[in-house]
């Protein structure tokens, strides 16, 4: 497990099972944070091919927040791994559809084994995450 915090983000990174990797983000995600986002989600998804962000604890997202997100789920999908998210706050998901993201990204909500959008192949590497990131 791995954490860094800066004033207004704190991210940790924790392996949930061989594979699989749970990144919380927790606070802001912006032009000033996006930083250690970005090395958390690069650590991360150099140790597994599975990765799921837990943004059940962001306050905030910005357009370049968005663009971290999208950059490692292009990541995942150059490596053949998957990348979703998991159960973002208000805030953040209403940010997530007003600029399409939410069409683009796998979510994850508690409770809930298949992500949005349902894609057959996404659906089915995003479900084997939730099986596993919500322990």
């Amino acid at each position: 497990m791995s954490t860094c915090v800066q004033a207004l983000l704190a991210c940790e990174c924790r392996s949930v099972a061989l594979g699989y990797e749970r990144v919380s983000a927790v606070g802001e995600i912006d032009l000033a944070t996006g930083a250690w986002l970005t090395d958390a989600l690069q650590e991360a998804q150099a140790r597994a091919q599975s990765v799921v962000l837990d943004l059940s604890a962001a306050t905030f997202i910005d357009a370049g927040g968005v663009r971290i997100l999208l950059a490692a789920d292009t990541r995942a999908r150059a490596a053949s791994g998957t990348f979703a998210i998991a159960d973002p706050t208000s805030p953040v998901e209403r940010v997530l559809q007003l600029v399409g993201a939410d069409r683009v990204l796998a979510i994850l909500r508690p409770g809930i084994l298949s992500p949005e959008p349902a894609t057959t192949i996404r659906s089915t590497a995003a479900a084997a995450i939730a099986r596993t990131a919500w322990l």
